[in-house]
């Protein structure tokens, strides 16, 4: 019986056992994958959080340094710069917001610095967004404390010595997202030079790859999103790390096992066949465990990203790690490492 009937011939009953145990083994790593960050965000979201899925914002100081040649023709649906800055009337201290009229289309952070921060829709009590650079919206309570409580639109407050008319009336979503609403042109008249806080807000239904193009992985990892915030992030990375590291434990166990029954089971005499059936089987094994460290590094993206985006990141960053590849060469150097012990055995006998 030749090398190749003895390993057809060889027990097929734990190998159906095995296989069925790695498709399973796969099949909860991709259900862990995907459902891990969904399953943070729902706990967190049951807990009150809020942050639509489409939107994130970015501090133009960590853009500036996280991109330094952004890809300004990918445009986004909206891409909203804001500046906030503190301003003082009648001997009282009030944050304001610099920003277009669109704003009130996308909606507001509640919070601008934190470990986990809701984004809210504009809900307008009285009048709408401001239209001109002569318009301001205010809070319910602002207004209530410079003019009096109901529907003041129509009222004009000063600012700066500038005039200002109130267009609308909108809902605060708690002390920080207490705000007086001016548009972008009237930030050179009351706020300091830099401003205090100075963001970007981005709304795409493609956001992520549109993040991507714009700024590569750096941007879209520094884009505060719904799934990645630090507190959603750490919870998903934490849990996605123990699910990889039983994947991979539970893999290597499957093909250490496989192995060693192909080779001892099969009782496979030592001869030339054998010699490259041990080959085959190596580059094999070291393939699976290049695929597993793949697979591992795009899913362990996930959680910050989609699937397509942390696709893209890692084939990308592949090229740059090509040294990787020499493994290759330990299962070869073995072999001819055992075919020169072989030929030397034969003339020394």
């Amino acid at each position: 019986m030749d090398d190749y009937d003895m390993l057809m011939n060889r027990p097929r009953k734990k190998n159906r056992w095995r296989l069925l145990f790695t498709v399973l083994n796969l099949s909860f790593y991709l259900c862990a994958s995907f459902f891990i960050p969904k399953l943070t965000v729902s706990y967190y979201e049951n807990l009150g959080y809020t942050f639509p899925d489409n939107t994130g914002f970015i501090s133009q100081n960590i853009y500036q340094h996280r991109v330094e040649n952004p890809n300004l023709d990918m445009t986004f649906t909206h891409e909203i710069p804001i500046q906030v800055d503190r301003i003082t009337l009648n001997n009282d201290g009030y944050w304001c917001i610099y920003s277009s009229h669109e704003l009130f289309e996308v909606g507001m952070m509640s919070n601008f610095i934190g470990t986990l921060v809701d984004f809210h829709a504009y809900d307008f009590l009285f009048g709408t967004a401001f239209t001109n650079d002569h318009e301001v919206v205010l809070t319910e309570s602002i207004a209530a404390t410079l003019l009096g409580e109901g529907d003041r639109t129509g009222e004009t407050i000063t600012i700066a010595g500038v005039d200002f008319t109130v267009s609308g009336i909108v809902k605060a979503y708690g002390d920080r997202m207490d705000f007086i609403y001016l548009s972008e042109a009237n930030a050179s008249i009351v706020t300091s030079d830099p401003p205090m806080i100075d963001y970007i807000i981005f709304q795409d239904d493609n956001l992520h790859m549109k993040l991507y193009e714009r700024g590569d992985y750096d941007l879209v990892s520094g884009v505060s999103t719904r799934t990645n915030q630090f507190t959603i992030n750490s919870t998903s990375k934490s849990a996605m790390l123990l699910a990889t590291l039983i994947f991979s434990l539970i893999s290597f166990l499957i093909e250490a096992i496989r192995k060693k029954e192909v080779i001892e089971e099969a009782e496979i005499p030592k001869n030339k066949s054998s010699d490259i059936v041990r080959l085959l089987i190596s580059v094999f094994i070291i393939t699976m465990f290049l695929c597993y460290l793949v697979f591992g590094a795009m899913v362990f993206n996930v959680h910050i990203t989609s699937f397509p985006v942390a696709y893209l990141f890692v084939m990308s960053y592949i090229p740059k790690f090509f040294w990787v590849f020499g493994v290759y060469l330990i299962p070869i150097i073995c072999f001819i490492v055992r075919k020169i012990k072989k030929r030397s055995n034969q003339r020394s006998a």
